[in-house]
């Protein structure tokens, strides 16, 4: 197993380790299935089912990658092998939750707005708030703000860690678009 699955979680280690895709631009791509990472694979499989997504495919980013991310073209979320280390597995649900977010407005841009819109927000930042509101449908809400809270990145000083994490707390659930909660949503930090 490569030196770069740390993770104190064996849920967050791989179990038996399937030689990753090489990317010509980008870090090598380690697949999430029930070898690698079952239990990784089974909360994808959960939650993008409970999205109503079809045909996504998780992979784990090596090469000490830190971030997470959806590429719509490939129909594919990655998140970083450095992400797996530093995070609880609850936090990665929420991650997950997340890059799902992007995915089901993707598929439905004409989808009413999750919540209430924020007032001042641009619709890039909007965006963000949105996959946040989803995640917290597919993941539940714990495990999102941790996400958020133990993630702490944002690539856009408009809209820091803390204004999400307050906009999560204040969300209530109660008008998600996705078709209910996966089984992972009532998990608690």
């Amino acid at each position: 197993m490569p030196d770069e699955f740390t993770s104190p979680d064996p849920r967050l280690r791989p179990q038996h380790l399937t030689a990753p895709a090489a990317q010509p631009a980008g870090p090598p791509e380690y697949p999430v299935d029930e070898t690698n990472f079952p239990a990784l694979a089974d909360a994808f499989a959960s939650m993008q089912s409970a999205a109503g997504l079809q045909g996504y495919r998780l992979v784990v980013l090596g090469d000490d990658f830190a971030g997470a991310g959806t590429d719509f073209d490939r129909k594919l979320i990655g998140i970083g092998a450095r992400r797996l280390n530093r995070q609880p597995f609850e936090a990665i649900i929420g991650t997950i939750g997340h890059e799902l977010g992007h995915a089901y407005r993707q598929k439905h841009p004409e989808a009413p707005l999750v919540g209430a819109p924020i007032a001042g927000l641009t619709p890039q930042r909007m965006e963000e708030i949105e996959a946040d509101r989803i995640g917290i449908c597919l993941a539940g809400a714990a495990s999102s703000i941790e996400a958020l809270r133990t993630g702490g990145v944002t690539l856009d000083p408009g809209l820091p860690v803390h204004f999400r994490i307050d906009a999560a707390e204040h969300f209530s659930p109660a008008s998600c678009p996705v078709g209910g909660p996966s089984k992972y949503s009532g998990i608690k930090v």
